[in-house]
Order: structure tokens, then sequence, then C-alpha cells
């Protein structure tokens, strides 16, 4: 917005709406599937109510009782390495440090290939030099998907589902806001380092640490409530109303003329 302003642009011809997020994850201007999906997020992510303790007034005003039929279900980390497919070789690095965790079913892992088969299939060999094949599925999957429009519906539905968002700093920084945790890994580029810092800054996002140790600093944070806070801290913090907001716009303008 103000980079439009410096080239000139009337400030009455700048709008801001804020990112459009998928209107099926949002459900409606009121958010129904938005808090429906975070309700059950917040329950797999605080298996020892750690956070719920502090924060459950304020949880059950805004979403009601919490589903506690979802409680001991593994929560499920989703990894998506961009569109370009950059950042493919850190699954290679952490995958198995999580080894042990998808076998015992303390963790869930979605590996998002996105509409790349070349990196689809240098995951599935991965799975396999780890002995993984026998937990494809509810364990382990991939998402790869060669037509866009159909990659972006399954990419949406499986986001309903996820627990934890790894990946980039990119646009995906801003789907923080739909109540899910973001784990960041190193930036691509001046924008995604601003990208970051916003969302670490707003606590929507935890740095990711040493790739070998992703077992651990995961399981740590499930323990001590730092994802369920990030998750939380997203959907109360960022603006989530960037969709609904450009309809009106598109719709006063179309009424006006």
């Amino acid at each position: 917005m103000r980079r439009l302003r410096a080239y000139g642009v009337p400030e009455d011809r700048v709008i801001m709406t804020g990112f459009p997020l998928p209107g099926e994850l949002l459900g409606g201007p009121d958010l129904p599937v938005l808090k429906a999906n975070l309700a059950q997020r917040l329950v797999r992510l605080d298996p020892e109510r750690t956070f719920a303790r502090r924060a459950g007034p304020a949880i059950e005003r805004a979403l009601g009782p919490l589903p506690e039929q979802f409680r001991g279900r593994p929560p499920l980390v989703t990894f998506a390495v961009g569109g370009a497919g950059a950042q493919t070789e850190l699954v290679r690095k952490f995958l198995p440090g999580l080894r042990d965790s998808i076998r015992s079913r303390r963790l869930r892992l979605a590996l998002v290939a996105g509409v790349r088969s070349e990196v689809a299939r240098r995951f599935h060999a991965w799975i396999s030099e780890l002995e993984l094949d026998d937990v494809r599925g509810d364990g382990i999957r991939i998402l790869y998907e060669p037509d866009p429009p159909k990659y972006f519906r399954a990419f949406n539905a499986l986001l309903a589902e996820t627990d934890v968002l790894w990946s980039k700093p990119s646009e995906i920084a801003f789907f923080g806001a739909l109540g899910i945790p973001l784990v960041i890994s190193r930036p691509v580029g001046r924008h995604e380092r601003y990208n970051r810092r916003w969302a670490i800054e707003y606590g929507a996002g935890l740095r990711q640490r040493k790739t070998r140790h992703a077992g651990e600093w995961l399981l740590e944070w499930l323990a001590d409530g730092a994802l369920a806070a990030s998750a939380w801290a997203g959907f109360t913090s960022l603006p989530k109303d960037g969709l609904y907001r450009i309809v009106d716009h598109v719709r006063n303008a179309s009424t006006s003329s």
C-alpha cells in the first residue's frame, strides 16, 4: 500500500483488504468452519491441557466447549515445500528425526509435493528408505496433484485437518490466521524475511529448530502448550476477513457503476 502511494496512486484509489483466505476454510463472515476446525485443533495440540489452564475461559467464550472426543488423536504436521519445490531436501533431513514419533503414533505427517511429480517421487523414496511404508495413509501421506485447481482444493481440505503447518514464510504465513500454528523454515527472499518477522511478532509462528531433532522439539512444544498458544495467537491477532472485504468492495463497485 505504501509503495503504491509512493508511485503516485491517489490514496482514495488504494484499498487494503488483507489476504483472501480460502472461503471453504472460513465458512462465512462469522467464521463457523474456521472456529469448528480450531476447536478440534486446540484439543489435539494441548494433550496435557497446559494451554487450556491458562486460556480456557477466553477459548470457551470464542469457540464454546471444546470437543474432548478429539483428545488423544495424534496431531497432523503438514510440511509444504512451496510452489517451486523449494526446500525439498529439508524433508530428507527431518524425516529420520520424526520416524519414531510417527511409528509410536504421537505425530502424523503430511508432505505436500504440490503439482511437482519429481518432488513426490523423492518423498516416496525417502519414506521407503526409512521403512515407513507400512504407516502410509494415516501415519504419513503425500499430497501430489498435477492439476492445479484440483491441487488447491485438495490442499485446502488438508489444511482443514492440519494441526501444525511447517513451511517457508511465503504467502503461507497468512494462513496462521486460520488458527494453524506455523513452524517457519528459512525464508527465501527479503519479502519472506518480513513475513517471518510479522508472524513471529504476532505469536503465530515459531522458528524451526535443528531439523534432525524435529521429533523432540515438536513433542516439547506439544507438552508445554507452545503450539496451542501459537494457534490461538494466529486466530485472535491476524486478519481473517480479506476475502469478504474484497467481495464487499467488488459488490459495491458493481452497484455504483
